[in-house]
């Protein structure tokens, strides 16, 4: 924050460990329609399923955020539900982006039209 500013935008990505065809394979889920049986496979092997989300983000911020988005820079903190499903929260500082430090005292127009085009 002392270098790049305030940043532009937060988010969260969670992870549909549940959902996702190629983590069951890679989990060796015979039974893919099961839910229980992914839901288990999924807490038998929690560093697989967090390798997969890990691997997943990173291709999301490639191609989202670095590639569309063109951010400057970004934040990431990894969390962990109960029963261990990963999630994160992030930060980035978008290209270009207008200068929101002081956009909630700005009471020029020109600065909140900028705001709105942005």
């Amino acid at each position: 924050v002392d270098t790049l500013g305030l940043p532009t935008v937060f988010f969260t990505l969670s992870a549909a460990d549940l959902q996702w065809p190629e983590l069951a394979d890679l989990l060796n889920v015979r039974e893919t329609e099961d839910s229980a049986a992914r839901s288990r496979a999924v807490v038998e092997n929690p560093c697989m399923a967090d390798w997969f989300f890990y691997q997943r983000v990173l291709k999301f911020m490639a191609t989202f955020f670095v590639g569309i988005l063109k951010v400057k820079d970004y934040w990431l903190r990894f969390e962990y539900q109960h029963r261990g499903s990963p999630h994160i929260h992030g930060v980035a500082w978008l290209q270009d982006a207008p200068d929101v430090e002081n956009v909630l005292q700005a009471d020029d127009t020109l600065m909140q039209a900028e705001l709105i085009k942005y």
